[in-house]
């Protein structure tokens, strides 16, 4: 039942990496989560002190406040928050030894400090142990609207510290049977037929349950191109950028080949009418030394068609 399982103790582990603990606290849950009773007045108020970052007030008040066996899970919850999100009060390994009694010391069925024990505990390095007990409070959420937000929460904590994807298969009874790391893993069993009829996949232990088969087919469409080179590219320029890029050398040489035909030719492209030239006007200077007519006459006509040949000769040199 609920209380069982909120009072199992979860093993820790210390072989962790933290990347990035540095984001605050999100969004209180809804008002109802799981607390057995509702704490004092002063104590709430106390706790909106935190919300605003008013911390060394809500350390003040917390401190001169009487010992209360009844409420000191709650003392220690709101105290290890401080040691979590202040700046200037910051102490992760105070919070976690703070969080820690707090759960020993009733608070093992309060969601407010089972939630700030997986802060905690992600905040010393070990996500992955926090994250167990955000996934306890999403198993046992009795609503919609508080399963969403321990969802969120979930989504939160891996990213804020970094915790790799993880995908369950699970059959049709909803017993895990097979659990990867990488997607292709269990694209690949699929394919040589591990999986009974009727198995679905779930990514990190939360959302809707996907078919299998459909599944791994969306994997193997996606396998011809290497996801680290897919996230570079979305990364660096997104999308339609990255085709554009893609497409610039190819499209870049068109441009430069059709800008070289429709220029017009220079240079040693004049030579040709020269040489045209030199040669139809010797041409007819020696025809009319051989025929007797005008030489001027016989030197124009050579020149004119020297001309002409020297002008298709610069043309085909041209192009």
């Amino acid at each position: 039942g609920f209380e069982e399982e909120q009072a199992r103790k979860i093993v820790r582990t210390k072989d962790e990496e933290v990347f990035a603990p540095t984001m605050m606290l999100t969004a209180m849950a809804p008002a109802q989560r799981g607390e057995l009773e509702v704490p004092p007045d002063d104590l709430v108020a106390i706790e909106q002190m935190v919300n605003e970052r008013k911390f060394d007030e809500a350390l003040e008040k917390l401190g001169a406040r009487e010992e209360d066996p009844k409420w000191a899970h709650v003392i220690q919850r709101l105290q290890a928050r401080v040691y979590i999100e202040s700046d200037e009060q910051k102490d992760v390994k105070k919070a976690l030894e703070l969080a820690n009694e707090a759960y020993e010391g009733g608070g093992a069925r309060d969601a407010d400090v089972i939630e700030t024990m997986a802060r905690a505990l992600g905040e010393n390095g070990e996500a992955r142990s926090g994250l167990r007990y955000l996934e306890r409070l999403y198993a046992n959420a009795l609503d919609f609207e508080t399963r969403d937000y321990y969802q969120e929460k979930i989504k939160a904590h891996r990213q804020r510290f970094s915790v790799p994807d993880h995908w369950d298969v699970l059959d049709a009874l909803g017993e895990v049977i097979f659990s990867a790391g990488d997607r292709k893993e269990i694209a690949q069993a699929f394919r040589a037929n591990r999986f009974p009829e009727g198995s679905q996949v779930r990514k990190n232990r939360i959302g809707e349950l996907r078919d299998i088969e459909a599944f791994a087919t969306e994997v193997y469409s996606a396998k011809s191109m290497s996801d680290s080179a897919i996230d570079n590219i979305i990364s660096d320029m997104g999308p339609r950028d990255a085709k554009a890029k893609k497409r610039a050398p190819a499209r870049q040489a068109q441009v430069t080949s059709k800008r070289a035909a429709e220029e017009p030719s220079t240079g040693m492209n004049f030579v040709p009418f020269i040489a045209g030239a030199v040669v139809g006007g010797g041409a007819g200077a020696a025809g009319a030394a051989a025929t007797g007519l005008p030489m001027l006459l016989l030197a124009i006509i050579g020149l004119i068609g020297g001309l002409g040949a020297g002008a298709m000769l610069s043309r085909f040199m041209g192009s």
